[in-house]
């Protein structure tokens, strides 16, 4: 569990920290994004380093840009290599073709 890299994504500051801290005390690397925008540019520095996340948990109900549209970015920017798990308090089959269709590799309700 050590060697892993996730990317925690949800615009509720507390959430995002509570997960990433629950995730590293368990040994894991775990870091926050409180935006799509932000999220993407983290993917991308870290694949251009060669060093991608492991897997990206992400909130599907984002003010600005949402999970979705934050899959179809980081798709069209590193590709489809890391997992993304999409986070969700909802019943995810309302959204579960259009989020398959940007390249997600989970759900989680």
């Amino acid at each position: 569990m050590e060697k892993l890299k996730v990317l925690v994504v949800d615009d509720d500051a507390q959430l995002c920290s509570s997960a990433a801290a629950s995730l590293t005390e368990i040994g894991v690397h775990a870091e926050c994004a409180l935006d799509g925008p932000s999220a993407i540019s983290m993917v991308e520095r870290r694949h251009q380093k060669r060093r991608d996340y492991h897997v990206v948990l992400l909130d599907w109900q984002m003010p600005g840009m949402d999970g979705i549209e934050t899959i179809r970015r980081i798709r069209s920017e590193v590709g489809d290599s890391t997992p993304i798990v999409l986070l969700t308090a909802y019943d995810w089959h309302e959204i579960e073709e259009e989020a398959r269709a940007a390249g997600v590799s989970a759900f989680v309700s």
